[in-house]
């Protein structure tokens, strides 16, 4: 037998909550196998890596033996301090996944890589949302490299010569010197394993080259 609904039950707060929890299943349940029937189609991309994920990124380029900053997620002020203490080159803050970028009658707000250094962190409340914080890295030039398929089309971003690109080349990105890179085999080789790692076969991936001939990844 299955019971008739009357007004009272929808007005029961936790037959709607419980409600809503069954669509939200049902509906992944829908969207799971709509990706699985896609990523059985040959295409450009993948419907599983449509947006970015840095901390599975940053996961995957270290597992297949690729170089990335240390990095600290916290919400406390000791942690961070503490983090700053161990990074000599000093600790940056910037987005987690996606960047908040908004205009206002007032002015335009957008979310930039910042230096974090002693009289930044002595600014902080003890306690404050989740932050993503790494080592700062020396740049020599900064690596914007395009993968599609098996090909590789790198650029080199002189971001150093001015003082308003140094931590983050979007303050000014018309004024920025360009040019073709080419990258070593063993780096190409490197990136090519990590799209296989983590199952798609274009993007832009943001490198750093530094003074002493590193390539550090910093997400795709």
């Amino acid at each position: 037998r299955i019971p008739m609904l009357v007004m009272g039950d929808w007005l029961d707060e936790a037959f709607r909550t419980r409600l809503g929890a069954y669509w939200t299943m049902e509906q992944e349940a829908l969207g799971n196998e709509f990706m699985r029937i896609l990523a059985m189609i040959p295409s450009v991309g993948s419907p599983f890596h449509c947006g970015e994920n840095t901390l599975r990124d940053l996961a995957a380029f270290s597992k297949v033996g690729g170089t990335i900053p240390k990095t600290l997620i916290t919400s406390t002020k000791p942690e961070l301090q503490s983090f700053l203490d161990e990074t000599p080159n000093g600790v940056v803050c910037k987005k987690l996944n996606y960047s908040f970028h908004v205009g206002t009658a007032s002015g335009y707000f957008g979310q930039y890589t910042e230096v974090v250094d002693a009289k930044a962190l002595e600014k902080l409340p003890d306690g404050f949302g989740l932050t993503l914080c790494q080592e700062r890295i020396p740049k020599f030039v900064e690596l914007r490299i395009y993968v599609l398929l098996d090909q590789l089309f790198a650029m080199a971003i002189f971001s150093q010569s001015n003082e308003r690109t140094r931590t983050d080349f979007r303050h000014e990105q018309t004024r920025m010197r360009t040019a073709p890179f080419q990258l070593p085999e063993n780096i190409a080789r490197l990136i090519r394993s990590f799209m296989k790692e983590i199952g798609t076969n274009t993007g832009s991936i943001d490198m750093i080259l530094t003074p002493s001939n590193e390539y550090i990844f910093l997400e795709i």
